[in-house]
């Protein structure tokens, strides 16, 4: 099943062994059918690589999504409550939107029951102008954040084969651009940084598909 994978040394080799069983022999097959499909053979480490950089980068997405999350429900709780104390939960944009007022009292009723749906949580900082993120940066970040949040594979997708590894990198570029976007100001730098050193601080570890920089803007490089 893995006949194009070369192992430097045994060490690797029960590395693999061990890890294959732990993530799946599915999530390995992906990536080493995309990574062999114009070689003839791979070396363990590179596929190994790919595997702790995307899930590196998903922890790092993770912190980030959490950070825009408490910013925003900051934001809107700065200057909105409700009458009335009770719950708003997950799916809840209409009966919040119903329920908001200008924030009078020190003290807030919506503070102990907000705990939106992270897309009903932008949709009504946007539409109480607290915070602005368009509709469709919305729908992008929103589908970033559930890739994320479900341990799906950011870099790789669901692709099969690299024409449809280069489609997903095209979605990729959109959502985390999107994201990068929509963060505070005062977060921003610190995001493109920390994707940045996800490849090593002094020298690469991988030498294509992991995420970088070009003209401002976050891109895969190839």
């Amino acid at each position: 099943m893995f006949e194009k994978i070369v192992f430097n040394n045994e060490n690797e080799k029960a590395e693999f062994e061990k890890y294959v069983k732990l993530k799946g022999r599915d999530l390995y097959f992906q990536i080493y059918n995309i990574l062999t499909e114009n070689e003839s053979k791979i070396y363990y480490y590179m596929l190994s690589s790919f595997i702790r950089y995307d899930k590196n980068l998903r922890d790092k997405l993770y912190i980030y999504m959490a950070t825009l999350e408490e910013y925003l429900r900051a934001m809107l709780l700065e200057k909105y409550d409700v009458s009335e104390q009770k719950k708003y939960e997950n799916h809840c944009y209409n009966a919040l939107n119903e329920s908001l007022i200008p924030r009078v009292s020190e003290q807030s009723k919506l503070y102990y029951g907000l705990q939106p749906d992270f897309g009903d949580l932008m949709h009504i900082c946007e539409t109480k102008g607290v915070y602005i993120i368009s509709a469709s940066e919305q729908k992008t970040i929103k589908q970033l954040r559930n890739k994320t949040m479900h341990h799906a594979l950011i870099l790789f997708g669901a692709s099969k084969n690299q024409n449809e590894l280069t489609s997903n990198f095209d979605v990729l570029e959109t959502q985390i651009n999107a994201f990068y976007n929509a963060l505070p100001n005062d977060y921003r730098s610190g995001f493109i940084n920390d994707i940045v050193n996800l490849n090593g601080v002094r020298r690469k570890y991988l030498k294509k598909y992991y995420l970088g920089v070009q003209n401002g803007r976050i891109c895969v490089k190839k």
